[in-house]
């Protein structure tokens, strides 16, 4: 991109940010313990004026930091999206336990879990799924230096620690019941961040844990203390979570993933200009983690130059998309790359 252009785009970009006048979206929060029961369909929704988000803590951006094209992000940003185009305001209902997630669902605490549910036929027997979102393998991690798992038979007598009611703890109980006995499955407890999981990993206190591939990425691309062993399953589909009860509301996510973010190659390099952008109807972004172009403050994700490029994003219709970077002298490579189309 030559000097000139995007001189010319940075400066709509300020002229859109001083004119904004509203710099975060409109989103608000509530836990478990606040979340009254309400079982409606789509058009009680609509009647209610918001849209509860089932999510972990963990996962939420009030937690972390995106540094890459983080799928838990461009999914929260997607049901925040669908929930804004219908009149509707997200709220984002963080519960601190995984297994939580599909009860308070049923129990109409929430109206949409998208906490990277796998789908699968144990739990479309108790809700029902969007298509698919995304696609993963589940993988075992293990410590940077530690070589003693290569196979999935080598967990016998190894410790691993996974959420209750996630599909790597009901794998691993069946293998424990019916093949290796001596896996030693430890609970991640209440609250406890998946940051903190991989803490004990590196220190040796636990042998392993499973984690999906796309969220191993995003662990991968700012830390380096422990490394894919072994896959642990196929390619799975991953969708949200909707009540039985609210088929309507089922429909029209799907209409819109559909029509409007249909699960994609994350990886793909693009080096178009705008109007292929457009087409693609997604901006990426090359920024650097400081206070003055991308941070995390309170929950909401901040930064001068990450608020011009939103602003940017929202007046073309384009989804945005942030990748940081290793390093300050990757950036320009990255540019080159097609791994981001602006770069500050």
């Amino acid at each position: 991109m030559s000097a000139k252009p995007a001189a010319q785009i940075w400066l709509l970009l300020l002229l859109l940010f001083i004119t904004s006048a509203q710099a975060y979206i409109n989103r608000s929060y509530s836990s478990l313990d606040q979340a009254r029961s309400f079982q409606g369909d789509f058009n009680d929704i609509l009647r209610q004026g918001k849209l509860r988000i089932l999510l972990t803590r963990d996962y939420s951006n009030a937690s972390y930091l995106p540094r890459g094209r983080s799928p838990l992000a461009e999914q929260q940003r997607i049901v925040e999206e669908f929930a804004l185009s219908h009149g509707l305001i997200p709220e984002l209902v963080l519960v601190d336990n995984f297994s939580k997630l599909i009860p308070a669902l049923q129990a109409g605490q929430g109206d949409i879990v998208i906490d990277n549910l796998t789908i699968n036929d144990a739990r479309l027997e108790k809700i029902s799924f969007s298509v698919p979102v995304d696609h993963v393998f589940e993988q075992v991690l293990v410590a940077k230096n530690d070589n003693s798992i290569q196979r999935v038979r080598d967990l016998d007598g190894k410790s691993v620690m996974v959420d209750r009611g996630s599909t790597f703890w009901h794998a691993l109980k069946w293998l424990k019941q019916k093949r290796y006995p001596q896996i030693e499955i430890v609970e991640i407890a209440d609250g406890q961040q998946i940051e903190a999981v991989l803490d004990l990993l590196a220190a040796g206190k636990i042998d392993a844990t499973i984690l999906d591939s796309n969220l191993v990425e995003i662990y991968q691309s700012y830390r380096d203390d422990f490394r894919v062993a072994v896959n642990f399953s196929g390619q799975r589909d991953i969708g949200w979570g909707v009540r039985k009860s609210a088929p309507q509301l089922v429909s029209e996510i799907n209409r819109y993933l559909q029509l409007e973010h249909s699960a994609q190659d994350r990886d793909k390099r693009y080096t178009g200009d705008l109007d292929q952008i457009k087409q693609r109807r997604v901006l990426r972004v090359l920024l650097r983690n400081n206070a003055a172009s991308y941070f995390l403050y309170r929950g909401e994700l901040m930064g001068f130059e990450y608020e011009l490029a939103r602003e940017f994003a929202d007046y073309h219709g384009l989804r945005l998309e942030v990748v940081v970077p290793p390093s300050h002298r990757d950036i320009a490579t990255w540019l080159l790359e097609g791994r981001g189309r602006i770069w500050r």
